[in-house]
């Protein structure tokens, strides 16, 4: 299997999604987050291709998420447009099985190293 640890780098959330979810929430976008995005921009901190998972088709309620199906749908248009408007490029894996998902994402990173390779 590939090496990818040299040009890739997982992260469950950023503060792009903060972002996104104070845009959604229609909270106002403070001072720290801001500068906060302002660093991470200027210092090229993450990687410019993000995996962007689709939802499940459905949202199961627990005592944290209250989203309904239809706002968690909302939502996802703003965080994929959030990352958009901040450079990134979101490389979509759609509703599948795990193991397929898996697969895809395995996949673009095998294509992303080769890239990668190929202008050292």
């Amino acid at each position: 299997m590939a090496n990818f640890n040299s040009i890739m780098q997982f992260y469950d959330r950023s503060p792009f999604c903060t972002y996104a979810l104070a845009v959604h929430m229609k909270y106002s976008l403070s001072d720290v987050l801001l500068k906060e995005i302002e660093r991470l921009q200027s210092g090229q901190v993450y990687q410019k291709k993000v995996f962007f998972i689709d939802n499940l088709g459905f949202v199961k309620h627990t005592e944290a998420r209250k989203i309904t199906f239809e706002d968690s749908l909302a939502f996802e248009k703003i965080h994929a447009e959030t990352y958009a408007k901040f450079g990134f490029e979101c490389i979509k894996i759609p509703l599948a099985p795990l193991l397929e998902r898996v697969g895809l994402i395995l996949k673009s990173l095998e294509k992303l190293q080769r890239n990668h390779g190929s202008k050292n």
